[in-house]
């Protein structure tokens, strides 16, 4: 794993990292753990340190690494604690002032690779990255965001889409801010569930819509193939009715073997 930009604030933490053979969630648990343990040591305490999981999601381009580095370095001075930008490359507790050439890099700091993300030499990445840094890059949108844009887009009161309204301008707009969380935010059905107020497997049958469906041209009939129930299907399958005979090579129509796998038990 490679760590691109992190800054420590006064309640979270920001990183920016390229993923490796271990699991994200595998590296932020041993992260976030150790430093519990040592906190609650230091400070004499027993119990959680950190509310919720942690969040995440991906870099969809160059053009979005640039602007999360950006953003993550440039946290500490929104939030009040540097001053100014000369201060905040004095920051300890950021990776800005390893990649600005103030301090040496911390074993986990990748500057290189910060680096060759705004340009090939060090100096001119320095350069474009202070520039990024003093105009301030907007942050990707968060989930509310996403709500409000769908119900302006759709002229509807934000409280109609939180709640899990069931009317035809609220499914359009919830079936948006599914798509967008998804495809920019990355976030969990789980999570977009509990904003939108309806279950977990709504967002997921939404996704599903979403897909495009998958067309494929045959030249000749599908040869016979084993269905799950242990029966034939194929060009000699009947379209209804019921299954002739009770043996395992019993033909069945394609809506009893959807019930038989709903109610989870094989043919016999």
């Amino acid at each position: 794993m490679r760590c691109f930009a992190w800054a420590l604030m006064s309640n979270h933490t920001h990183f920016v990292v390229e993923t490796g053979p271990v699991p994200l969630s595998t590296v932020f648990k041993r992260v976030n753990t150790g430093f519990a343990q040592r906190f609650n040591r230091r400070s004499e305490r027993r119990g959680y340190l950190f509310q919720n999981r942690f969040g995440s999601r991906p870099i969809t381009d160059d053009a979005d690494l640039m602007v999360v580095i950006a953003y993550v370095l440039r946290n500490p001075l929104d939030a009040g604690l540097a001053r100014d930008l000369r201060d905040l490359e004095r920051y300890p507790w950021s990776s800005y002032g390893a990649v600005t050439g103030q301090r040496d890099p911390l074993p986990f700091e990748c500057v290189r690779s910060t680096l060759l993300a705004f340009a090939d030499e060090p100096a001119l990445a320095r350069d474009r990255l202070r520039q990024w840094i003093a105009r301030a890059p907007a942050p990707a949108p968060s989930l509310d965001d996403l709500i409000r844009a769908a119900c302006r887009s759709h002229g509807l009161p934000e409280r109609d889409l939180r709640t899990g309204r069931r009317t035809q301008a609220a499914a359009r707009a919830r079936l948006e801010v599914c798509r967008r969380a998804n495809a920019e935010l990355g976030l969990r059905p789980s999570t977009v569930a509990r904003a939108l107020g309806v279950t977990r497997a709504a967002v997921c049958q939404a996704l599903q819509r979403l897909e495009p469906p998958q067309v494929y041209k045959e030249d000749r009939p599908p040869a016979k193939r084993r269905c799950w129930c242990g029966a034939w299907r194929g060009r000699g399958t009947r379209a209804g009715g019921r299954a002739r005979g009770r043996g395992r090579g019993a033909r069945r129509s394609p809506g009893a073997c959807a019930r038989r796998r709903r109610r989870g038990r094989s043919a016999r």
